[in-house]
């Protein structure tokens, strides 16, 4: 065989195994049903970058969530009222105190503002969503204590007593983006905490994050 009928073959070959691959990712994808194979990733870029730094993160959850930040605050669970609470510093960086991420839920690109922090009896997590205009905030127990989420979806507060978390997964939902999933887990007097399965909501950016 001819060097150049080769050289045909490896890229015949190679272009074959990219095309397998993506199919079958794709008919991944649509056999659960439950993301949308279709990102719009320049959108999904945009809407991170808008507050990709400390002072536009901390300004986001000031401005979103406000609202459940003070009542977890009248509650006890915060030793501050509001976004002063956390620390922003670390958005742009590998730690896990602050982050940025970008999603696409509801059939909308937005903006994942997250904040953590921990006081004497939980572990105090926010979480916004600028362009859905949603946003709540956990108090996870560090012993024996009470759970509660506060969340704010369109101006309505409600709250439970559970923790609300979120991931971003290592599953693909396209080549720019992973699965999106959240849970709630709540404390059965005594029985130890009870977790509902993960529930795919959307898809993110920040790939196993």
């Amino acid at each position: 065989m001819s060097k150049d009928n080769k050289t045909h073959e490896k890229t015949f070959d190679r272009r074959s195994m990219l095309k397998t691959v993506g199919a079958s990712a794709a008919a991944g994808l649509a056999a659960t049903g439950s993301v949308s194979a279709t990102v719009p990733t320049s959108e999904m870029n945009h809407v991170e970058a808008a507050y990709s730094d400390s002072v536009r993160a901390q300004w986001a959850v000031a401005e979103h969530a406000d609202t459940v930040l003070a009542e977890l605050a009248d509650r006890g669970y915060l030793d501050a009222r509001g976004a002063d609470a956390f620390d922003f510093s670390a958005v742009g960086t590998d730690a896990k105190d602050a982050s940025v991420m970008s999603l696409y839920k509801d059939e909308r690109a937005t903006a994942e503002v997250k904040a953590s922090v921990e006081t004497e009896t939980h572990e105090v997590t926010v979480v916004v969503h600028p362009q859905l205009g949603e946003s709540y905030a956990s108090a996870k127990p560090l012993a024996d204590a009470d759970p509660i989420t506060v969340r704010d979806e369109g101006g309505e507060v409600t709250t439970e007593a559970c923790v609300t978390e979120s991931r971003c997964t290592c599953d693909p939902c396209d080549l720019n983006s992973c699965v999106y999933q959240e849970r709630t887990c709540c404390t059965n007097y005594g029985d130890g905490t009870d977790c509902t399965a993960w529930s795919d909501e959307g898809c993110c950016g920040a790939c196993c994050s």
